[in-house]
């Protein structure tokens, strides 16, 4: 993974988590226009995580966020990481 993408997925996940709006679409934005050459690293950062004893709505922003961008470069891809978690 480039240096670009981990700072832009660092910079999403930290505006994710914090609730920072502004930075959560500058990373957005960055990340989306990376195409879909970012779509692995973006799933294996949904798919090493356990998600079943998740506790915090922050979790849950973080994962729908994520989703979210994954969806919005690829939405068949998108439908088939929610069929790996099934």
């Amino acid at each position: 993974m480039s240096n670009k993408y981990k700072n832009n997925i660092q910079l999403l996940s930290l505006g994710l988590m914090q609730g920072d709006y502004k930075q959560i679409y500058r990373a957005h934005r960055n990340l989306y226009e990376e195409g879909t050459a970012i779509l692995p690293d973006l799933e294996k950062l949904i798919l090493d995580k356990d998600w079943t004893s998740v506790q915090y709505g922050k979790q849950l922003f973080f994962l729908t966020g994520i989703l979210n961008l994954i969806h919005d470069i690829d939405e068949e891809y998108s439908k088939k990481i929610g069929q790996k978690n099934k």
